[in-house]
């Protein structure tokens, strides 16, 4: 008994189950019939009033103020530290990190660079002191060297050479008085031996040998006389001009090497201040590198400047579409924008206007934005910028389609629109007023004439049709049609499956 309740309960659930899902099938066939003979009665009537035409196209939701924030240290680096993406946070929150011991150690090969600098500078000081104190001295030696070969000159050609003049001229004189007094006696010997007579021998040769000792005497004495007038001459001549052109040599000379001193001690002043200015701007080069390392040691962080929400990368490179992959580790480039902060209260809405449809659009024209994520909220702005050239819609493929970087300010903000939404756009180019329009899928063309279908008592009937500009929807009728003429949506002699 047990067993049978189960099998029936078993077949009243199965029954039940294919119930549920057989019922809809038979449903929903009677119902797509019924739904198909009431779509042989779809027709529209016509009637008039306004037409918008518009343009549709896509955009993305942007803040027109972003802080953008970036390593400013021209130090290469790596990342040690980041808040996640889409993290709330404050003005002064901490936002990411960067390693910071190569900097270190780089700043101290610095600080070490700097002292050794510092203290071959102050030798090199000690050197000029020491120079200046030498080269002062070589200077002092070779003026006073000056001053003695111009004493030296001065003195013998007023004093030394004179004197030596006038001892030559005494020297001939008494030479010549030597000689005539010499001569006198000679012949005043000679004149007592040729008026003397000699008793004996003796006394006769006596006198001769006097007489031949005042001869050899007076000979003597004129030959001295000869070169006491020949060294005057000589004197005159070589000796004295000798002496004065070598004192005046050695003047010139000492001069000379005067000159030379000081261009000597003057060259080493300034081959030692060169090297003191060199060693002076090596410090400097290394302070200012210190300075600027310490200031990047201070910037290693990434702070928030104001309140806002995390966004990785920068949003508006375009060409590699703002996205960066950031990650603890990466190596960090100067400049490159790892983390943007949008400012929420101030929202724009950034599209690509192709090319083709830029004689269509101009600035000021009215859009309606409505997000992809919330499709019934609709909000209104106009076009404030449309860049004034094209570029490739991909910046590496010169094939590709040019468009013109455009924005769209909104007539009011939102707070529900954040930065990054995708949105649909659509541009209000004309607005045609009290016009007649009916929708694009009840006008046919045939043999390039257009016409609808009037629905006119039991049978429909075709009317020819002269269509003015459309949208999307609609298409203007310019002639053709009167209000409150009702024209089918489709083709009513085709059967119901076309």
């Amino acid at each position: 008994m047990k067993k049978l309740a189960l099998a029936a309960l078993a077949i009243i659930i199965i029954t039940a189950v294919a119930s549920y899902f057989i019922f809809p099938l038979f449903s929903s066939v009677d119902k797509k019939g019924e739904d198909a003979n009431k779509a042989l009665d779809r027709y529209y009537t016509v009637k008039k009033g306004p037409m918008t035409i518009s343009v549709l196209l896509t955009g993305n939701v942007n803040a027109k103020l972003k802080y953008k924030l970036a390593l400013e240290a021209a130090f290469n680096t790596k990342l040690n530290w980041v808040l996640p993406e889409n993290t709330k946070v404050k003005k002064g929150d901490v936002l990411a990190k960067f390693e910071t011991e190569d900097l270190q150690i780089k700043i101290d090969e610095y600080k070490l660079n700097l002292q050794n600098t510092q203290k071959e500078l102050e030798i090199a000081v000690q050197e000029k002191l020491i120079l200046e104190s030498s080269n002062q001295a070589e200077i002092k030696t070779a003026v006073d060297a000056v001053n003695d070969a111009e004493a030296a000159f001065s003195k013998y050609r007023k004093l030394e050479g004179p004197k030596d003049d006038d001892a030559q001229d005494v020297k001939v004189d008494d030479a010549k008085k030597l000689l005539d007094d010499a001569k006198s006696a000679f012949i005043a010997s000679n004149d007592d031996f040729a008026n003397t007579v000699f008793m004996k021998q003796e006394d006769e040769d006596d006198a001769k040998t006097k007489l031949d000792g005042l001869q050899k005497k007076s000979t003597r004495e004129g030959i001295n006389y000869a070169n006491s007038i020949l060294e005057r001459k000589i004197f005159k001549r070589f000796t004295y001009p000798n002496k004065i052109s070598q004192l005046q040599n050695g003047m010139d000379q000492a001069k000379l090497n005067l000159n030379k001193t000081k261009i000597k001690t003057a060259s080493q002043l300034i081959q030692k201040e060169n090297a003191i200015s060199k060693i002076e701007e090596a410090k400097k080069k290394i302070e200012r590198d210190l300075k600027k390392h310490l200031e990047y040691l201070a910037i290693m962080e990434l702070i928030a400047p104001v309140d806002g929400i995390v966004t990785y990368g920068d949003p508006d490179n375009r060409r590699w579409g703002g996205g960066l992959e950031v990650k603890v580790g990466m190596d960090i480039k100067r400049k490159e924008v790892l983390i943007t902060i949008p400012d929420m209260s101030k929202l724009i809405v950034e599209f690509d206007l192709p090319e083709q449809y830029r004689s269509k659009i101009s600035m000021s024209d009215q859009v309606i934005i409505t997000p992809d994520s919330i499709p019934n909220l609709k909000v209104n702005g106009k076009i404030s910028k449309i860049a004034l050239l094209p570029v490739n819609l991909i910046f590496w493929d010169r094939t590709s389609p040019k468009i013109y970087n455009s924005e769209i300010e909104l007539d009011e903000q939102n707070t529900a629109l954040v930065s990054g939404m995708s949105v649909q756009i659509e541009i209000v180019t004309q607005t045609l007023k009290d016009i007649m329009a009916v929708p694009i899928e009840s006008v046919f063309e045939e043999e390039g004439k257009y016409f609808v279908y009037l629905k006119t008592g039991d049978k429909p009937k075709t009317a020819n049709v002269t269509l003015g500009i459309s949208n999307d929807n609609f298409v203007h009728i310019k002639s053709g049609l009167n209000e409150g003429d009702k024209v089918y949506l489709y083709r009513p002699f085709e059967n119901k499956t076309n």
